[in-house]
């Protein structure tokens, strides 16, 4: 089973950095599945793309993923055609590849999760996982601590882990 995460912790040795989306929509017609900017980031969209399941490790900030969690997702954007279907009466990318893994999020924070802000991110994410093709879509609301536990074990586990 391939896991593929992403995260905002930064708990392995290597810490890439990982560059903005240009749109240059060059993953869609030049270099299909793969981005242009090379930065070691290159071939997350194909490895999202392949996973079996998909994880998102991400402080909560403001209902929805941190900015550096945001940065790296849109860098996977190469997982999806620029094409666009219609999916249960709702307008998506249609799937690059075959298969629809499963979505796990884990929002973490040391503060009391606020109702309305879970409300933001549960929209969020089932908005997210209908637009990738993401399937048994569970969030999750975890103290840092736990989250650091969470993401130690998925590399111990073999997972590809995206940080930033």
């Amino acid at each position: 089973m391939l896991t593929f995460v992403i995260s905002d912790l930064c708990i392995t040795e290597k810490e890439e950095i990982a560059q903005h989306c240009m749109g240059c929509f060059s993953c869609f017609v030049k270099t299909p599945g793969v981005c242009v900017i090379k930065d070691g980031f290159e071939q997350s969209g194909a490895k999202m793309g392949n996973a079996d399941r998909v994880v998102i490790i991400s402080k909560m900030e403001f209902g929805g993923y941190s900015s550096r969690v945001k940065k790296i997702l849109d860098r996977c954007l190469p997982s999806v055609h620029a094409d666009f279907e219609i999916v249960n009466g709702q307008m998506r990318h249609a799937r690059r590849y075959d298969n629809n893994p499963d979505f796990d999020i884990y929002f973490y924070s040391d503060a009391i999760f606020d109702s309305k802000q879970m409300n933001v991110g549960i929209d969020l994410v089932m908005r997210n996982a209908n637009n990738l093709g993401f399937t048994n879509t569970n969030i999750s609301y975890v103290k840092t601590e736990e989250a650091v536990k969470i993401a130690e074990e998925l590399i111990k586990d073999g997972a590809y882990y995206n940080q930033c």
